[in-house]
């Protein structure tokens, strides 16, 4: 299968480099041929800490050619779909909010979340799953009219 046929994407925590490296680890990521980048839950996680940060690395990728095609959200038991806490589960859907918009300012268009389950993982006995499932569809419907927008 030719290489032009398939979009591969590379993932890779710009977060956890110091700042002033960013731009020659996107130079060497071009220099072999990444077309591609997906953000990773760091960068996410730093977005939300530091919005500067996410006007960084668009900036970056463009100079050397790459383009930010899709994004790994922020993912665990602060960030799953099926949260349990009400009050977290509030912050949570505005966090994921301000990333589909401003990610979607870059013109990233696939967002990955995950469901969750963690806290049935760990406690099948304490938690039931149609709880769980609720939460996840209650946090997409309110996910998708933003993400639609963006």
């Amino acid at each position: 299968m030719c290489r032009d046929c398939v979009r591969v994407s590379h993932f890779y925590g710009f977060s956890r480099l110091p700042k002033n490296m960013i731009g020659e680890i996107m130079a060497e990521f071009s220099w072999n041929g990444v077309k591609f980048l997906t953000l990773d839950p760091t960068d996410c996680k730093e977005m939300l800490k530091d919005p500067n940060f996410s006007t960084s690395l668009p900036w970056y990728a463009q100079q050397y050619g790459i383009t930010f095609g899709d994004v790994h959200a922020p993912y665990g038991m602060n960030f799953d779909l099926d949260l349990l806490q009400i009050l977290r589960r509030e912050e949570m859907i505005k966090e994921h909010s301000y990333l589909l918009e401003r990610l979607g300012n870059y013109g990233i268009k696939t967002y990955t979340m995950h469901v969750g389950a963690v806290p049935w993982c760990a406690s099948p006995a304490a938690v039931e799953m149609p709880e769980l499932r609720k939460n996840a569809l209650d946090t997409l419907e309110k996910l998708l009219p933003v993400a639609e927008k963006a």
